[in-house]
Order: C-alpha cells, then sequence, then structure tokens
C-alpha cells in the first residue's frame, strides 16, 4: 500500500479540524452539518486505512 492514501487522509483531516473551528462563525447552519458529517467521515477514514496500512505491515513480515 502506497502512502499517498495516508497523506491524503492526514490532510483532509487538517482541512475538516480548521473548518471545524470557524464552523459557527462563518458558515449557515446546513453548511456547519456537512462539516461536522465530512470531519467525521474523515475520522473514519484515518482510523481504517491505519488499521489496513498496519495489517498488511504485520502480515508480510510472517
Amino acid at each position: 500500500m502506497k502512502r499517498n492514501p495516508l497523506w491524503l487522509t492526514h490532510l483532509l483531516f487538517i482541512v475538516c479540524f480548521v473548518l471545524f473551528l470557524f464552523n459557527k462563525q462563518y458558515f449557515s447552519s446546513t453548511t456547519q452539518i456537512i462539516i461536522y458529517t465530512v470531519f467525521i467521515v474523515t475520522l473514519v477514514l484515518i482510523v481504517v486505512s491505519w488499521f489496513v496500512y498496519f495489517g498488511i505491515k504485520r502480515n508480510q513480515k510472517r
């Protein structure tokens, strides 16, 4: 597995986190819901990608 998807998820997380910080000040309620949803989905993708990456890496060592 290449590391590019991992870097992409990290960059998405950083962007979503910045949007999350400024969410209530600058965005309408509909946009806030979309940002919260994207933030949570990105968190889940990061966790799953790390589990897959380390699972494959561990299986290759055996």
